[in-house]
């Protein structure tokens, strides 16, 4: 699997972690250092330990041309394609990018759901990788408006 060519979903946003959590441990010790609590200093390090959650949980999403990659640090997770039951674009925008949620069937035949936003510098790779899972699964159903299939 791994000499197989991949392409990027997702942008690798995890590595910023380390920043935000010298921000984080920064505004922890001049928090416990001043007696009387400055709210600016509470505020800071709320808004860095809810920055250094959201990036130590995201993940990568990429793709070659059998499966789709989960990768979380280290840890990895390969979805086949013959497994995915479809692909929608959700109505939900961020950013103006717009989520899309891959269901599918995991080793237990229970329905799993990935959840992705296109990243920055990918914009068309979402539409290769429906390209790729129609080659390998002709069944998958493909919502490209948030409210009818095509």
């Amino acid at each position: 699997m791994g000499s197989k060519k991949r392409t990027a979903i997702t942008n690798g946003i995890r590595p910023w972690r380390y920043l935000v959590g010298i921000w984080c441990l920064l505004t922890l010790t001049s928090l416990f250092s001043t007696w009387p609590i400055n709210t600016t200093t509470l505020l800071s390090f709320s808004i860095s330990a809810t920055l250094f959650t959201l990036l130590y949980y995201s993940r990568r999403i990429v793709f070659s041309s059998t499966h789709l990659f989960k990768i979380h640090g280290n840890k990895e997770q390969a979805i086949p394609f013959t497994s995915i039951q479809s692909i929608k674009r959700n109505g939900a925008k961020v950013n103006g990018t717009r989520m899309w949620i891959v269901t599918h069937l995991n080793t237990e035949g229970k329905e799993k759901k990935v959840r992705f936003l296109e990243g920055v510098f990918q914009h068309g790779s979402t539409k290769e990788f429906i390209q790729e899972v129609r080659k390998v699964n002709a069944d998958v159903v493909v919502w490209e408006h948030p409210h009818f299939n095509h």
